[in-house]
């Protein structure tokens, strides 16, 4: 299954944009070189994860999360990851895909 995220000239070099996963909203960015799709949810209470200085930080308890691998920085819940999307970059679009 593969499905078109956002087009790679649409993402920022700084910051995130937010797009459209199933109804549902991600954050697609650029870490350490790489464009990444990380769903917007925070993996605590299903609070609004947000770009704050190159981290996805929870906008209910402050949960921050590295953006390059979704691991918790700190935060109520430690332990806890970001859902990272598996994406993948074909004629200049970020798709999601699974089960390839």
């Amino acid at each position: 299954m593969k499905q078109a995220l956002i087009a790679i000239e649409q993402i920022p070099e700084s910051g995130a944009v937010t797009v459209d996963f199933f109804g549902r909203p991600a954050l697609a960015y650029r870490a350490e070189g790489q464009v990444c799709a990380t769903l917007a949810i925070c993996p605590h209470l299903g609070g609004p994860l947000e770009w704050k200085d190159g981290e996805l930080v929870c906008g209910w308890h402050g949960q921050r999360h590295d953006a390059s691998t979704g691991a918790c920085l700190r935060g109520p819940a430690p332990g806890q990851q970001a859902m990272r999307l598996p994406t993948r970059v074909e004629d200049g679009v970020l798709h999601y895909v699974w089960g390839e």
